[in-house]
C-alpha cells in the first residue's frame, strides 16, 4: 500500500521515474502523471474526453471513464 491505496503495479523507468499503478484509491493529490511530455492534474483528468493511440494507455482509460460517465 502507498498512503493507504492499494497498488496494483510498480516500476522503475531506465531515467530512474517511478511507475504506480492502482486498482482502487486516489494517488493523484501524490504523483505526477505524464507522458513524460505532458503531465495531467485532477482537473485536467476529470476534464479530458479524447485520447488517441499516441496517448498513454493511463489517459485513454481515463477518457474513456470519463465519455461514460457523461
Amino acid at each position: 500500500m502507498l498512503n493507504g491505496t492499494p497498488v496494483t503495479g510498480l516500476a522503475a523507468t531506465p531515467t530512474g521515474d517511478l511507475v504506480v499503478a492502482t486498482g482502487a484509491g486516489d494517488l493523484e493529490t501524490h504523483l505526477v502523471l505524464t507522458d513524460g511530455t505532458r503531465t495531467w492534474d485532477n482537473a485536467d483528468l476529470a476534464a479530458v474526453t479524447a485520447a488517441d493511440a499516441s496517448d498513454p494507455t493511463w489517459l485513454r482509460i481515463q477518457a474513456a471513464v470519463n465519455n461514460i460517465r457523461g
